[in-house]
């Protein structure tokens, strides 16, 4: 567990940018998407990202595809947001993670080097990605949730809390 080493200023940073895409996203509820696209401009520690993001539904789950010019992105998550499998693909390396019961199964290639590794979190919540599986959260009560992640630069894995610090108008 990571959490006394979170930098406070990057947790706001994410969960920022979280309020701001699901605020755009707010007139439509993504539980009755049927096939979706978005545009996603974004600037996230000084690098700026234009991703094409599908949403569609199949098989009682969301199907997420994001592609920008560096990396494609898939995500499968439950009708709750919660992540069942992720991989993300770019020109330097692979990496996927699933869950199986209570582990979580990382595969990731950079390079020649293949790396797997197995996470156990129990029946924790795993959120891989943001833009959308934040989103029941943001609308919700919750002033408080406790989630898992695999970072995707050090393959190691995290137990985030997410916590709303207050509203504020977007323009």
């Amino acid at each position: 567990k990571d959490l006394k080493g979170q930098n406070l200023m990057y947790r706001f940073t994410i969960f920022a940018l979280v309020c701001l895409f699901h605020a755009h996203l707010q007139s439509k509820d993504v539980s009755t998407l049927s096939k979706t696209t978005y545009i996603y401009d974004k600037l996230t520690e000084g690098n700026h990202s234009k991703t094409t993001w599908t949403v569609e539904e199949k098989n009682q789950a969301y199907h997420i595809v994001g592609e920008n010019a560096r990396i494609k992105t898939r995500v499968v998550i439950s009708p709750t947001m919660e992540t069942q499998s992720f991989s993300c693909f770019s020109k330097n390396q692979t990496y996927s993670i699933s869950r199986n019961g209570p582990y979580l199964i990382a595969k990731r290639t950079r390079g020649n080097v293949k790396t797997e590794k197995t996470f156990k979190i129990g029946s924790g919540l795993w959120i891989q990605e943001f833009d959308f599986s934040f989103r029941p959260f943001v609308r919700s009560n919750k002033q408080r949730l406790v989630f898992h992640i695999v970072h995707p630069k050090k393959f190691t894995l995290h137990e985030m809390i997410a916590t709303k610090i207050g509203l504020e108008p977007i323009q």
